[in-house]
């Protein structure tokens, strides 16, 4: 049933999205599709971050699979902490991946601009209807074909055009106030991510004088690399949780979010089993993640993916933390990307070149105190990104506003 609103001198209705556009889901390319050139291939990733790294696809493609500038997109399956919405795709010819519907729009009812924005408010509304667990999550089709957004003078399609026209012109001259403040965050972010990369750099910097050894890191260690169990795992909460490479951050962190289970016998969790002071490396990811490594400090019982090796440091000649640290360094990541082997889509540090990486080597004293020096800065930066996060947050809930405003016609 449609409702009928009024909003000072605008009327509106409410409409259901199938009523004014046809939704074409992407195509699932496999990563042994993937090229190094070609058209890019358009992933969730890409529209939530432009930083984020295309793959390509160079193969002949149906066309309804293609998209250019001025298409309207909407995400309908995510991980938790990102968000479905519509977006207007202005980065040139390129193909979709599924999970992303390519909205046809009929632009006699509905401008793509206001439409976006519409969508976009009832944000809400789609992240309520998404199935799934605390892994991927999604709306279907038939669903959000059947969620509303408000039309004006939906009746009037000359007047209806030109209210919305009207109201996209409002709510972008009040969003660039708001993006201008975004970007403002974004580089307040990037010089504190950076802080602790400056002070790793000059201390490693030092310790690679004439005074200090440097030793390749696998003699540093008390038993050979391992690599992480292949087994598949599953989100159902049976089993044995086992940490993946999404699980280590750049930050030389573990994130226990998202994890993943696994069944396994005695014999199995025994040999995988994750112990205090082992550092989790990522040898395969792309490129500007690969070589991404952490301490286990945890006391959860767990174990490592395929992706991940274990080091187990000799604690009475390198400090897990230290070593930790010194992968995650300017100097770290220069040995890392020289030792790259590269595959599509994807590049590779095996155990045999990650043991012969040089590492400055002062006594364990001195560990000690570089590393309480350095958990000091990091725990101020992480203090600094919590401030700016809560900003961010903030500047969502004034987007919101003014989406909220804009279709009551208010603004």
């Amino acid at each position: 049933m449609i409702q009928k609103l009024k909003s000072n001198y605008i009327t509106w209705e409410e409409e259901k999205i199938g009523q004014i556009c046809q939704l074409i889901n992407g195509r699932a390319f496999k990563p042994t599709e993937w090229s190094s050139s070609g058209l890019k291939i358009v992933r969730i990733q890409n529209l939530n971050n432009e930083t984020k790294p295309f793959n390509y696809y160079d193969q002949p493609i149906d066309a309804k699979f293609k998209i250019n500038n001025g298409e309207v997109l909407i995400s309908w399956s995510v991980t938790p902490g990102t968000s479905f919405g519509a977006h207007l795709w202005n980065r040139g010819e390129a193909v979709l991946n599924q999970h992303i519907f390519r909205v046809v729009l009929d632009e006699s009812k509905c401008l793509k601009k206001f439409f976006i924005y519409a969508i976009n408010w009832r944000i809400e509304e789609l992240i309520c209807k998404a199935h799934g667990g605390v892994g991927l999550r999604h709306i279907t089709k038939k669903e959000l074909e059947n969620v509303t957004i408000p039309i004006p003078f939906k009746n009037d399609s000359k007047r209806s055009l030109d209210i919305q026209s009207r109201i996209v012109t409002r709510i972008e001259a009040l969003l660039t106030e708001v993006n201008d403040s975004r970007r403002l965050l974004n580089v307040m972010c990037k010089e504190a991510n950076q802080i602790m990369d400056i002070v790793l750099e000059q201390v490693y910097d030092e310790l690679e004088k004439p005074q200090f050894a440097v030793i390749p890191l696998g003699s540093l260690l008390s038993k050979k690399p391992q690599y992480g169990i292949s087994e598949k795992a599953s989100e159902n909460f049976e089993g044995t949780a086992i940490l993946r490479m999404v699980n280590i951050k750049r930050t030389g962190k573990i994130s226990f979010e998202n994890l993943k289970y696994i069944q396994l016998s005695s014999n199995e969790q025994e040999k995988y089993i994750l112990k205090k002071g082992d550092i989790l490396f990522n040898r395969t990811n792309s490129a500007d993640l690969v070589g991404k490594s952490a301490v286990f400090e945890s006391n959860m019982v767990a174990i490592f993916a395929s992706y991940l090796i274990r080091l187990t440091p000799d604690q009475t000649r390198i400090k897990s933390k230290y070593l930790n640290y010194y992968i995650n360094s300017t100097q770290g990541r220069a040995y890392i990307q020289s030792q790259l082997t590269r595959a599509i889509g994807q590049v590779n540090v095996n155990a045999q070149k990650l043991i012969v990486m040089p590492v400055p080597l002062p006594d364990t004293q001195i560990q000690e105190r570089i590393i309480a020096y350095f958990d000091t800065i990091q725990t101020e930066v992480e203090e600094i990104l919590r401030f700016l996060e809560q900003d961010a947050k903030l500047l969502d809930m004034l987007e919101q506003s003014i989406l909220e405003r804009a279709f009551r016609g208010e603004l």
